[in-house]
């Protein structure tokens, strides 16, 4: 195969085959009959492997190298543990066919799970650099499919919870990594970080969001489908690196999101002990209303504050002042002013300028 036609031979496959694949896959385990019909909990699953399909879709005939098997694969095992699980809830527990169809969507599931784990340490071009992301690959693998087996030979399923905290902890130990080579990225990889960061954070506290709100006023209800359903942020965010005109946008974006999200977190701890640690938790419909009712406009406050502050500030300074910045700035900016590619004479004249304004000469 020549070196041309092996990345058309790739992007035959994990751009359109694999995909294509999981969308199909995704759709059947929908249409298997099962007692109760499809669940919101199923349909969300349905519409997270297919953002994914078509988000290895599109990073596939990105310009640049990107993660396409990895996220085309697991959308491929998500869409079959999806499947599986429905599948399941044709027989009766204890049956042979019951086993096997319990067997390979726990094998599915923990092979979605090593697969997420290699996509975090491959980020954002979908190599493993170095030896040890290849061993942490290597031992996620291992892991997760050891596990697996181990259920499926039992013919038992972990509770949901177990499942998810197993696969976050996998998720947890592999971010260093992600770090690590966001710290030692620059251009377009660097961009393509921010915007996958960005998506992850921001379903991230979502979720924690949704979780916190139905602890403390029982909605939304069912929890499960709602906070999965913000997930489809993460393979948007991906998606949206891969555009080369928003990929300078990434940087200033991640630091508002990182200080929003940080900040909701906060007050949702605080919330978490304060209405249940040290207060009682709403007893009626109408104490859950008011108390949910404080909680949005906490949220919008978390969401308004630094542009609020912003221009709160910019307003402040005009009326003491008469000028957008304080006298002072350009001297206590001055240090960061001559690591800057600026002529002695130009930072002169600022100083003299910053001088002027200060003492109202």
């Amino acid at each position: 195969m020549t070196p041309q036609a092996a990345p058309a031979a790739r992007r035959l496959v994990a751009g359109v085959l694999l995909p294509l694949a999981a969308v199909a896959l995704a759709v059947a385990g929908l249409l298997i009959p099962v007692p109760g019909g499809i669940s919101a909990l199923a349909g969300v699953t349905a519409g997270l492997v297919i953002a994914w399909a078509l988000c290895a879709a599109a990073t596939a005939f990105a310009p640049e190298r990107t993660p396409q098997w990895e996220q085309a694969a697991g959308a491929v095992a998500a869409a079959v543990a999806a499947g599986a699980g429905r599948l399941s809830g044709r027989y009766a527990p204890g049956s042979g066919s019951y086993h096997g169809a319990v067997a390979i969507e726990v094998l599915a599931a923990a092979l979605m799970a090593a697969i997420s784990v290699h996509l975090l340490l491959s980020l954002p071009d979908g190599r493993l650099a170095s030896s040890g992301r290849r061993i942490g690959a290597g031992v996620a693998y291992v892991a997760y499919l050891a596990a697996g087996a181990a259920l499926a030979a039992a013919g038992h399923w972990p509770a949901a919870w177990l499942g998810v905290l197993a696969w976050s902890v996998g998720l947890l130990l592999a971010l260093p990594a992600a770090r690590l080579r966001y710290d030692h990225s620059a251009g377009r990889d660097r961009e393509r970080l921010q915007w996958a960061a960005i998506g992850l954070v921001v379903a991230c506290g979502l979720a924690l969001s949704v979780a916190v709100l139905y602890l403390l006023v029982d909605w939304p209800a069912p929890v499960a489908p709602v906070a999965a359903s913000v997930m489809v942020l993460v393979p948007v965010g991906m998606a949206a690196g891969d555009v080369p005109r928003l990929g300078p946008r990434g940087g200033r974006l991640l630091v508002q999101v990182l200080a929003v999200a940080g900040f909701a977190v906060t007050v949702a701890l605080i919330y978490l002990v304060v209405i249940l640690g040290l207060g009682r938790p709403p007893s009626s419909s109408a104490d859950r209303q008011l108390l949910g009712l404080s909680m949005v406009a906490a949220a919008v406050a978390a969401i308004s504050f630094a542009p609020a502050r912003e221009r709160l500030t910019d307003w402040a300074t005009r009326r003491v002042f008469g000028a957008r910045q304080a006298p002072d700035e350009v001297l206590r900016t001055f240090g960061s002013r001559m690591t800057r590619a600026i002529s002695m004479d130009e930072l002169l004249l600022q100083l003299a300028e910053s001088l002027r304004k200060t003492m109202a000469l």
